[in-house]
């Protein structure tokens, strides 16, 4: 349910006041101020009873009563401003308040249209250009470079294309999809994946793999999964020292050639142990799952497939409900995406 526009907004000159009882307060502090020096007196009840008849109501100040003085009839004019500017406040507000509902509709009206040309692109490659599409590109064997001046239309389509075409590798997929998410085409890349029956965390966890291992470090020998066991596990609760950990796994495998074992034991050995999230063997729990902020799974460990539609997330305590190495039903911890 939608809050209720105000139909006063109160204000004293550059003070605004978030109720008609905090105004009413205030300014029977400052009519007590100016009157007092006019040797007239009132107390904020008089003030209030003022208001409900002679302002909100339709009363009409008896002139010819011997308790009238003309003092009030000024009171009542002043009141009387006050509340009309509180009330075309108020207007004024919620004039900008639907225009700014307004501009933000258009706006999601404009991206929603804009996602869909480019999605559009992203299913039907082959209506691009393919010589102008290949000239935006400089592939390697792991990664992909986008030249400057490249499309939308241009990044989906060859992020189609990679996600199609077998000679293209993970690393091609997740250069491409990294740009993709860094032009804000998020939901183009998920809508791809449900069209086209790919595996959205598959997908996802190319993109996370790319954007954590730099395109200098990369080496052709060694296989995407295997940087998968050095980059994806969290070594330090410390965000700066996991990063360099990891800078370092990622070196030292490129001199030593790890195998996915060797990557396996090295994050392993190189983790910084928190006693308070060992199990009781003293091991760290695996993390066989990585979701996002909302609590969507985005990627996940190969040798331990899960069903998304059973998977118990608890996101406030950081795990999930799956099965253990020893394939027991547990609560296991999550790596939250980047």
């Amino acid at each position: 349910m939608s809050k209720k526009a105000p139909t006063h907004i109160f204000s004293i000159g550059e003070t605004v006041f978030a109720s008609e009882k905090e105004f009413i307060t205030a300014v029977v502090k400052v009519l007590k101020k100016t009157y007092k020096a006019k040797g007239f007196s009132f107390e904020e009840n008089d003030i209030k009873g003022v208001i409900k008849k002679f302002v909100k109501g339709d009363g009409e100040l008896d002139t010819e009563s011997e308790n009238y003085h003309e003092n009030w009839g000024k009171i009542v004019a002043e009141l009387k401003g006050y509340y009309a500017a509180a009330e075309q406040a108020a207007k004024e507000e919620v004039g900008k308040a639907a225009a700014l509902e307004a501009a933000k509709a258009k706006e999601a009206e404009v991206k929603k249209n804009r996602e869909l040309t480019v999605f559009n692109a992203a299913m039907n490659p082959a209506e691009v250009d393919r010589k102008l599409l290949a000239g935006q590109f400089v592939s390697g064997a792991n990664f992909v470079d986008i030249k400057e001046g490249t499309t939308d239309e241009q990044l989906a389509a060859q992020f189609g294309l990679s996600c199609v075409l077998a000679d293209f590798s993970p690393w091609a997929i997740g250069d491409l999809g990294a740009e993709m998410q860094k032009r804000g085409l998020d939901d183009v890349v998920s809508n791809f994946c449900a069209q086209t029956g790919r595996s959205e965390s598959t997908i996802w966890g190319h993109i996370r793999l790319a954007k954590r291992v730099p395109k200098a470090d990369r080496k052709p020998n060694i296989l995407p999964s295997i940087y998968k066991e050095l980059v994806f596990p969290t070594l330090s609760d410390d965000p700066k020292k996991d990063e360099k950990l990891k800078a370092k796994l990622i070196k030292e495998a490129g001199e030593k050639n790890f195998n996915k074992e060797e990557a396996r034991a090295a994050a392993n050995n190189a983790r910084e142990v928190d006693p308070k999230k060992q199990g009781n063997q003293g091991a760290v729990k695996p993390k066989f799952i990585t979701v996002d902020e909302a609590g969507n799974v985005v990627g996940y460990k190969e040798e331990q497939p899960f069903d998304e539609k059973l998977t118990q997330i608890n996101l406030s305590k950081g795990e999930y409900l799956g099965l253990d190495t020893e394939e027991k039903l547990a609560w296991l911890p999550i790596e939250i995406a980047d």
